[in-house]
């Protein structure tokens, strides 16, 4: 049998050069029999998703000559059957269970684009903003990462928090897209990172995720538990939502608990856009850490979910890396979007699963050399 060990450096090509900083991270090369329910999954929908990513690779210069061929190859080959999916993917790509600190299980959560109401005017009905990025926003990229802020006296400093900015009047209404009803719809929204504002008329406005403060997210759910307000095993979105709602004059304290704000910019197209600038695929998109991972990449889960009235249920799925989240961090950690509506917020709300990863990477000739020893 292989040593996950032994191929860390064959794949230096395939990750972020940022995963090998860490020895704790392998990847075990397995069959696809491996993958519980592969051989009857829907991967149909997760190839059609992953082209329209590989639409995106092959305009990537940071995806190496593997990746382009593999995407080449999928892009040219229509699968119109689950199991002319299959046949390709196996074809392009070498599965691999993704082991973190000597664990195979990590979390796994969802989230799903809200419907809520607003309008174009604020009004005492409609009266908390829904921001664009403002022009005092300055995002300097750096060796780490990406460095938000605002220019006082010449010196870049932190950019205002959550509290400063729904207690200060610090942006303009041209920095307002539209206005809603309440703090809690606003950062629900932020939470999930899109969403379709129905305005008054019968018209509707498509948000989606364009930039954040700079600071770090902090779940409020956590708030709640650390502070003895709600028992962990009742913790989930929709609890977390009742309560705000059951508790207004302590509300704002548990929202300003989480410093980081998102701002947002309309979009144009039918489903919410990912970090990659792709459409997201309802049921097979996966937010997923961009540290360890190339957007793009097919990603087997194996976890479980919740449906409504229903007890809980396997999730073996092929889903593509097409996202990333504030919240999402780590080698074993993802996101499944599961689109909008009724389903969709009860299938994000209640999923906080544990579960193994997969990732599908494109074939290398260098993996032929690997030792057997």
């Amino acid at each position: 049998m292989r040593k996950p060990l032994k191929i860390l450096m064959l794949l230096t090509a395939l990750l972020p050069l940022s995963v090998f900083s860490s020895t704790s991270i392998s990847f075990e090369p397995v069959n696809y029999q491996a993958l519980p329910d592969w051989d009857c999954g829907d991967q149909m929908y997760a190839y059609q998703a992953l082209q329209i990513s590989c639409k995106v690779i092959l305009k990537n210069t940071n995806y190496n000559r593997d990746w382009i061929n593999s995407c080449q190859n999928i892009l040219s080959t229509p699968a119109h059957t689950d199991r002319r999916a299959r046949e390709m993917l196996e074809k392009n790509f070498t599965p691999y269970l993704v082991r973190y600190d000597d664990k195979a299980e990590g979390l796994f959560t969802g989230y799903y684009a809200p419907a809520i109401a607003g309008s174009l005017y604020r009004s005492a009905e409609f009266s908390v903003p829904i921001y664009r990025t403002p022009k005092d926003l300055i995002q300097k990229k750096t060796g780490s990462g990406t460095q938000f802020g605002r220019m006082v006296d010449g010196k870049l400093i932190p950019y205002y928090t959550r509290e400063e900015i729904a207690k200060n009047n610090y942006l303009s209404k041209k920095d307002v897209i539209v206005w809603v009803r309440s703090r809690i719809e606003r950062t629900f929204l932020q939470i999930q990172g899109s969403g379709r504002i129905e305005l008054e008329n019968g018209d509707s406005i498509l948000v989606g995720y364009d930039s954040q403060n700079g600071h770090p997210y902090r779940p409020i759910g956590r708030y709640l538990i650390e502070n003895g307000l709600m028992p962990r095993n009742e913790i989930t979105m929709q609890s977390i939502k009742t309560w705000l709602y059951d508790h207004p004059e302590e509300a704002d304290k548990v929202l300003n608990y989480d410093p980081s704000f998102v701002f947002f910019r309309t979009l144009s197209h039918g489903n919410p856009i990912g970090a990659q600038g792709v459409p997201l695929t309802p049921g097979y998109s996966i937010a997923i850490d961009s540290k360890f991972y190339q957007y793009g990449t097919p990603v087997w889960l194996s976890s479980s979910y919740h449906k409504p009235n229903q007890k809980i249920h396997k999730l073996d799925r092929l889903l593509i890396a097409q996202d990333t989240g504030g919240a999402i961090r780590g080698a074993i950690r993802g996101d499944v979007f599961w689109g909008s509506g009724s389903d969709a917020e009860f299938y994000a709300g209640h999923m906080k699963n544990l579960g193994k990863m997969f990732v599908l990477l494109p074939k290398s000739n260098a993996l032929n050399f690997v030792s057997n020893d």
